[in-house]
């Protein structure tokens, strides 16, 4: 039996949204391919539970990053620690600013990490993303305030000498 077309339609939308939001959050496109597969699949096994949610998104995503902190905390740690990062893999756009911006989201704690990607990337409410992160809107409020302060400083330091030495300050 094919799946429902609104099943099909969420899956389509959501996965390429899904992979962009967790390729920052665990700096890896490979990973983030991986658990937004197995989030999806978690959807279609539970469509009719998810599709009433509020948020089937923000479900999706709280399922992708919990299944990445679970195997950070089994064996990915150790090996990210020995192989390295790496630079991230860029599909499109301007690479120098998105490997910056990328650098200053993967330098914010996890939750203001995963607070900016429920809110920014997903579109949810603060009560929404409180919902999914299992905290209250003021709490949501507060690490985006923090998140985005970060961020704005962050930004602003790594362009000043270009400002400095580009003379479009005047001097």
């Amino acid at each position: 039996m094919p799946p429902p077309e609104d099943l099909a339609a969420f899956c389509a939308s959501e996965y390429p949204r899904l992979v962009r939001a967790l390729s920052l959050y665990c700096g890896s496109r490979e990973e983030a391919e991986d658990a937004a597969q197995d989030a999806l699949v978690r959807v279609c096994e539970r469509w009719r539970a998810v599709a009433a949610m509020a948020s089937p998104g923000g479900w999706a995503f709280r399922v992708a990053t919990n299944q990445l902190r679970s195997g950070y905390r089994r064996s990915r740690r150790a090996a990210r620690a020995v192989a390295g990062t790496g630079a991230p893999e860029v599909h499109a756009g301007d690479a120098a600013e998105i490997i910056t911006l990328r650098d200053a989201v993967a330098r914010l704690p996890k939750r203001q990490r995963q607070v900016l990607l429920l809110r920014h990337t997903f579109s949810l409410s603060a009560e929404e993303a409180a919902d999914v992160m299992g905290t209250t809107s003021l709490a949501v409020r507060s690490l985006t305030h923090r998140a985005v302060t970060t961020l704005r400083a962050d930004l602003l330091a790594d362009t000043a000498p270009e400002r400095t030495r580009g003379g479009r300050d005047g001097s």
